[in-house]
């Protein structure tokens, strides 16, 4: 198949890629091109995908911008939608003008106009539901402008876009044979993500301070006013918590494979939450707050806990029951994380999952338009 992939113009994809939707981009090009499918990559001219044909619509993306300047620089920078926007018309007129080079688009912009492309141009799109519905603008939401096929990454995130119809759900996966297993720990508690409220950071490093339990955590900067009124204070403060920064992918295969458990203490609808998946891959359980997927991704007492949304007293027993196992319990659960993966969460069959996706609103598209 020809398969065109808009990637959100927030950040680059690349093999260091920040969050979420950029892993999913990457990883998803690279396994269909694997399978001999052409690709092209819709995505900010400093992204790059090995053997993966790049479509550069803007430039820079804002991130790498923002990543230079100070914190009220960054605002502006993230405050001004112009240029993404036009990056998104760029796109659009594009796969207007070429519509005969590709079978499907794939949309993971979750943009105003990216939603609405399904009117406009003949080519059959997907839209994978990234963010929660709720953040669309109305004019999207409005029934008769939504014929894109909608695909969500969990049952939750189904069930909470009332507004818009999704056909399909199909989780995210990771690279097992890159996210390798590791059957020993080194004791920490561990915290990972974009430092934004929402994640719970503030959370994690209380937990620590009062079960008296080391925490690493790393991630990115997205807002440095907020790390440095909220986060830093408690740095400071706390007995034993360790910000390790922006973690390249070895760096973070080891915070995974050496970490006791990963605390996962959300305060949002998390549509999926790639991190869990990939702790679970290196063998490390998840302890969280029943908030999104969570209760999707984790098997709880074999592969984790689930803990009642933002009780940390509640966590805080869960992860003294964890310190408490017996070694062979808690290998077993090491093992029970990876098996998990395997079984449920590989870029394989979320591969699988898309390719039939593709196929089924191909054909559709395709007797519609006999």
């Amino acid at each position: 198949m020809r398969i065109a992939i808009i990637a959100k113009l927030l950040a680059p994809i690349s093999s260091s890629s920040l969050g979420g939707q950029e892993s999913f981009i990457y990883y998803l090009s690279k396994e269909l091109v694997r399978r001999n499918h052409h690709i092209t990559v819709f995505a900010s001219g400093d992204s790059e995908i090995e053997n993966v044909k790049i479509f550069p619509t803007i430039k820079e993306s804002p991130w790498s911008k923002a990543r230079r300047l100070s914190p009220e620089k960054q605002k502006v920078i993230y405050r001004n939608t112009t240029e993404q926007s036009d990056g998104y018309i760029k796109i659009l007129l594009y796969l207007k003008e070429n519509e005969k080079d590709f079978d499907i688009v794939h949309d993971n912009a979750c943009d105003s106009l990216t939603l609405l492309m399904g009117n406009l141009i003949q080519t059959p799109v997907v839209t994978t539901l990234h963010v929660p519905t709720a953040q669309f603008r109305s004019v999207v939401l409005d029934q008769k402008n939504k014929k894109n096929y909608f695909v969500a990454i969990s049952k939750r995130q189904k069930f909470l876009s009332k507004n818009i119809k999704a056909s399909d759900v199909n989780y995210n996966g990771t690279d097992e044979k890159k996210f390798e297993f590791s059957p020993t720990d080194n004791g920490y508690l561990a915290w990972i993500g974009r430092i934004s409220p929402e994640k719970g950071l503030e959370k994690a490093i209380e937990i620590s301070d009062r079960t008296n339990i080391p925490l690493k955590f790393g991630g990115t900067i997205m807002n440095k006013k907020y790390f440095m009124s909220k986060i830093e204070p408690k740095i400071k403060k706390a007995k034993n918590v360790k910000f390790l920064g922006k973690l390249a992918h070895q760096e973070l295969v080891h915070f995974y494979q050496n970490a006791k458990v990963l605390l996962f203490p959300i305060d949002w609808e998390e549509p999926f939450g790639l991190v869990m998946i990939e702790a679970m891959s290196c063998g490390t359980p998840i302890i969280a707050f029943k908030k999104g997927s969570v209760p999707e991704i984790i098997l709880g007492g074999k592969t984790g806990f689930i803990c009642r949304p933002k009780d940390v007293d509640s966590m805080i027993q869960v992860v003294k029951k964890i310190y408490k196992m017996s070694p062979d319990r808690y290998q077993k659960m090491r093992l029970d994380c990876r098996k998990h993966v395997e079984n449920k969460f590989t870029i394989e069959k979320m591969v699988d999952g898309y390719e039939k996706i593709y196929r089924k609103v191909i054909a559709k598209n395709k007797s519609k338009n006999k």
